[in-house]
């Protein structure tokens, strides 16, 4: 594949992060909206479209090119134009909101495909010493081929190969902010996208003030011992009228628990027990995290068909219980003070 970038192309990145792989683009010290914004106006325009076989004009279709005449790609009737101004504007508006900066941008083929790839704010620290660097690219095109979008990765961004990988790993992971097709009402959709965009991504931030604090807590065995029994209770309730299922669902809860903790603790001969790896409060949630992933999935033979449609209605809810799980981390580990800042 194609790197994508042409003579008529730009192409910027933070001279800091060193040069792309294939040696071309501009190294700047920051990157401002200035440097990106060319102010071009595009436009869509009615062709008559050819029969390749009589030659004759069949039906009417659409080009959208630039000022000067240079065709992007033909669209359909519905095609709206999301201008490069409206698009750089929007970028611009997100990385001010949210503390971000550019790490690169440019244009590819010639001004088809336009992209961005802002850095969050301090990397993700997942143990001492280890760092996790997030990013967001933003991409419009006028060729009527993508949407306007804005995704979360991890890919540095320098041609159309990377973004290519970042755009399918987002969309498999379904791990876009924004995604807007060029219909009716393109402008008014983006804007309101961008809007949820600053949120989410101010509520990633508190996010990772909250990781940082969990990685940097250190957790004793059994504080961890207790955690882990008070998740199952979250989980999995005491129900007075069968308490002898409820014993028997934790029991399994127990068994696809340690499944999923032996992932972040192993096993020392101290009395038989388990002691985490790292022993910090950000790789036990992940350890409970991975319960709730699992647990769904358990399939053993002696699971009843009520068991299997409990743990389907309870952890099933990934979302909202993995939310419920590091609220319980966060009370039990860093404390009140983060608590509050996590809602």
């Amino acid at each position: 594949m194609a790197h994508g970038i042409t003579r008529k192309d730009t192409f910027y990145y933070l001279t800091a992060d060193g040069p792309a792989w294939h040696g071309l683009g501009t190294g700047q010290a920051a990157i401002d909206i200035d440097m990106l914004n060319q102010k071009m106006s595009t436009r869509k325009i009615k062709v008559p479209y050819l029969n390749p076989v009589t030659g004759a004009p069949s039906e009417i279709s659409f080009l959208v090119t630039d000022e000067k005449g240079f065709e992007y790609g033909a669209v359909g009737a519905d095609y709206e134009i999301y201008q490069d101004t409206d698009f750089w504007e929007s970028v611009w508006s997100v990385c001010k909101a949210t503390g971000m900066e550019l790490a690169t941008a440019g244009t590819l083929f010639g001004g088809r495909k336009i992209w961005a790839l802002a850095k969050l704010p301090n990397d993700l620290k997942i143990a001492n010493g280890d760092y996790h660097s997030q990013f967001v690219g933003f991409m419009n095109t006028f060729d009527g081929t993508l949407e306007v979008s804005a995704f979360g990765t991890t890919i540095r961004i320098v041609c159309n190969n990377t973004l290519s990988a970042a755009y399918s790993g987002a969309k498999c992971k379904q791990n876009f902010f924004l995604s807007v097709p060029h219909t009716r009402n393109v402008s008014d959709q983006v804007q309101s996208g961008i809007k949820t965009t600053i949120e989410v991504l101010k509520r990633l931030s508190r996010f990772k003030t909250i990781a940082d604090a969990l990685a940097d807590y250190k957790v004793e065995q059994e504080q961890a011992e207790r955690i882990a029994k008070l998740s199952l209770d979250l989980l999995i309730p005491s129900w007075e009228e069968n308490a002898e299922q409820t014993a028997r669902q934790k029991r399994k809860g127990a068994e696809v628990l340690q499944l999923a903790t032996d992932l972040y603790m192993e096993e020392q001969i101290r009395c038989g027990k388990w002691y985490p790896v790292q022993e910090n409060a950000y790789l036990l949630l992940n350890a409970l995290t991975d319960y709730v992933e699992r647990a769904p999935r358990y399939r053993g033979d002696s699971v009843t068909q009520q068991e299997k449609q409990f743990f389907s209605q309870t952890v099933g809810k990934h979302a909202e219980t993995k939310a419920d799980l590091l609220d319980l981390v966060i009370r039990e580990t860093v404390g009140e003070k983060i608590y509050l800042a996590a809602n």
